[in-house]
């Protein structure tokens, strides 16, 4: 199970997914996903800094079992996203099951693997990471990154499509998200765009001063990507990770 570790929020702690928070961030330090984004407060069952899964071979279509090896390690990150160092500080197959907002409306705009945005979706299987950097005065860069498996890809494209709807909602609104009813922090969304296939949308904390994430959702085949980058001055790379993503799931 994964706490957030503040959603994006910012802040280094540990957690685990769908049973914990997430982080401010990116994601929280946790061993379960913490959804969030640096700074979560739920995280994924910690797990050793090495790198995931090798790519699995073509299967047809991608299988539950697979989702791991389709998520880039924290070198691979680092390189495409000009990080500081990222150690892996969750790992799970879960959401953040603990974690909630105080806009259901909007889905999972604030944040990665919320369970409000994947509940009665028919998703069959998902795997939840959180990377943070070292805090350091300038704060902290953080990802969290989540695979999801739906039965077809039709089902995927729909909750990607959906979920553009929910997203803008709560277009220039104010979100609170809480884990287990504590631990909450605020965000405040920006206006959603879609590029190329790619939803994205930017996220501002309200409670960590510059700190700013970007969301981004797709879907390739039957697999939806679901991610979060988050760094002090904010970022614009959430559709660059999509897109790497993508290409590491195997064509049917």
């Amino acid at each position: 199970m994964i706490a957030l570790a503040g959603a994006g929020i910012w802040i280094y702690r540990s957690k685990t997914p769908d049973t914990q928070q997430p982080s401010e961030s990116a994601a929280e330090t946790a061993q379960a996903p913490t959804a969030g984004g640096p700074s979560s407060t739920a995280s994924p069952t910690t797990t050793p800094t090495s790198e995931a899964a090798a790519v699995p071979s073509a299967a047809s279509p991608p299988r539950a079992g697979e989702l791991a090896g389709y998520l880039p390690d924290a070198e691979a990150l680092q390189k495409l996203l000009l990080t500081e160092t990222l150690t892996r500080t969750a790992d799970a197959e879960t959401t953040y099951t603990s974690v909630t907002t105080d806009r259901p409306d909007c889905g999972g705009a604030p944040n990665v693997a919320l369970p409000g945005a994947y509940e009665r979706s028919g998703y069959t299987g998902i795997h939840t990471q959180e990377y943070f950097s070292q805090p350091a005065p300038r704060g902290q860069d953080s990802v969290t990154q989540a695979v999801v498996a739906f039965p077809s890809e039709q089902q995927a494209k729909d909750f990607v499509s959906r979920e553009a709807s929910r997203w803008g909602n709560c277009k220039y609104d104010l979100v609170t998200i809480s884990n287990n009813g504590e631990d909450a922090f605020v965000r405040r969304i920006s206006n959603p765009a879609t590029k190329n296939g790619v939803l994205t949308v930017s996220t501002q904390s309200q409670v960590y001063q510059g700190l700013g994430c970007q969301r981004g959702l797709g879907s390739r085949h039957n697999i939806v990507i679901d991610v979060q980058v988050c760094s002090p001055g904010g970022s614009a790379q959430a559709a660059d990770l999509v897109s790497t993503i993508a290409n590491r799931i195997p064509n049917n």
